[in-house]
């Protein structure tokens, strides 16, 4: 190669590198802004921590924290025996709630004890719940 050529490849390999370098700032750049935001973003999560103080101060929940907050209320309204209806009486010896229909199961088969802490009951001790 003459000394022509060995200067323009030299100059297009300078070009290419000078062209990399700013890639590679621009990079690190948006790396330290994800960085922060992360940071933020766990840091709110941190302080806000199972409450609804963030949209009450006008900021936003994306939409897997809705969802995740939803499946949360919608578990605590089920039946934990069948795992399908919601909770509609309540055992008035230990305060547990379940399904009419599960509770009436129990009854018929004479399983008179209460299926979460094992406390017995009977059919006075049910009593209609309304959430």
């Amino acid at each position: 190669l003459g000394d022509k050529d060995r200067k323009g490849r030299c100059d297009e390999l300078a070009k290419k590198l000078s062209g990399k370098e700013k890639e590679r700032r621009k990079l690190l750049d948006s790396l330290a802004v994800a960085k922060n935001d992360a940071d933020r973003a766990s840091n709110d999560g941190d302080s806000r921590e199972g409450t609804w103080s963030k949209s009450s101060s006008g900021g936003n929940f994306t939409r897997e924290e809705l969802t995740t907050h939803l499946d949360i209320l919608k578990a605590k309204l089920t039946c934990d025996i069948c795992k399908v209806r919601e909770k509609k009486c309540i055992i008035s010896r230990c305060r547990h709630m379940f399904c009419r229909q599960c509770i009436d199961t129990n009854l018929k088969n004479r399983s008179r004890k209460c299926p979460a802490c094992g406390q017995r009951f009977d059919a006075v001790d049910v009593g209609d719940v309304w959430l």
